[in-house]
């Protein structure tokens, strides 16, 4: 048991790690780029980022289902606003991750304006890092009500 909350902190922190790095380190380093090497730079970055950080957020899935299960904590009402926040998660960064920022990206590179997809980029991603610190407080919460 103690492996499998090990597994799922890692994951947490990977996921909300990184999250952190690319809009708190990444993208406000890469503010006085040329558009064009901007994009590239973030979607190789954000591209490698992307397989560690979903394969991070299945396993901290996969690992929080089998705690909540195995550790009696379904009754928890912090239980269900974790899993109704993670599925948000999931809604709010796949469509960052496989929609907007692919799109986004390609604006850019065919020198067109991207404003409308910048935008929700940037929103999405914001809220998917707010709900990510509420999901941590939450699974705080379920083990320390």
């Amino acid at each position: 048991m103690q492996f499998i909350v090990f597994l799922h902190v890692l994951a947490a922190i990977i996921w909300v790690g990184g999250s952190a790095f690319i809009a708190f380190a990444l993208i406000p380093g890469l503010k006085g780029e040329d558009p064009a090497t901007r994009s590239d730079l973030l979607r190789k970055t954000a591209g490698r980022f992307r397989v560690i950080g979903w394969a991070a957020l299945l396993v901290a899935i996969g690992t929080g289902v089998y705690l909540a299960v195995t550790g009696g904590h379904m009754k928890s009402p912090w239980i269900h606003a974790k899993m109704g926040l993670v599925t948000l998660l999931l809604v709010a960064s796949a469509l960052h991750d496989w929609y907007i920022g692919p799109k986004l990206g390609a604006l850019v590179r065919a020198g067109e304006d991207p404003g409308l997809y910048r935008k929700l980029a940037m929103i999405l991603g914001q809220v998917s890092f707010v709900l990510a610190l509420v999901i941590v407080y939450c699974g705080v919460r379920i083990v320390h009500p």
